[in-house]
């Protein structure tokens, strides 16, 4: 059984013998977290997988979000939980660092 690894803020994927290089929230700190771009650029530049979470919104959508609000990464304010789909296609992520 192999092991596992979890990547955070600034490091490369170097994976040793049979370990899994995890991005997490699409290695955050490289790319605007928990972005589609994200993940897609981690697994381009060699990490294993990637690692997100996963928050409903008022209207019972599943949406990749680490926070349960949107303060920290968009330029909106507000819990997840309060807003539809539709209110949360109308914000623009932000660069967290």
């Amino acid at each position: 059984m192999g092991h596992l690894a979890s990547i955070h803020a600034g490091r490369a994927p170097s994976a040793a013998s049979g370990t899994t290089i995890v991005a997490h929230r699409g290695a955050a700190g490289l790319w605007v977290e928990n972005s589609l771009s994200a993940f897609d650029r981690a697994l381009a530049a060699g990490y294993d997988a990637v690692e997100f979470d996963v928050h409903f919104t008022r209207d019972r959508v599943p949406v990749v979000i680490h926070d349960l609000t949107v303060d920290r990464t968009t330029d909106g304010h507000g819990a997840v939980a309060d807003m539809d789909l539709a209110d949360l296609r109308r914000l623009r992520l932000t660069d967290t660092d």
